[in-house]
């Protein structure tokens, strides 16, 4: 069975969040940052690796790096299921 999220369908967050209706909250840390064109793609180690897009203007905001921890947020309607 594999597990798919599309990349633009993860938040990022410094901290976990309590008061969220989202309850899909994985902890990680940034591997890399790879920067093309418009598109800003973060890989997030949370046992696994994870792609999360996000904007350049977001991630100069939040001073996010290789080595940042994170949390990656995303609704449960998001996880496609194959195989």
């Amino acid at each position: 069975m594999k597990i798919f999220i599309n990349a633009d369908d993860i938040a990022l967050s410094s901290q976990k969040l309590e008061a969220i209706t989202i309850q899909n909250q994985l902890e990680g840390t940034i591997s890399d940052v790879i920067k093309k064109d418009n598109i800003t793609l973060c890989l997030v180690n949370v046992g696994f690796d994870l792609f999360v897009e996000i904007t350049r203007k977001s991630l100069k905001r939040m001073n996010f790096e290789n080595g940042s921890k994170v949390w990656c947020l995303f609704k449960s309607v998001t996880i496609d299921v194959a195989g």
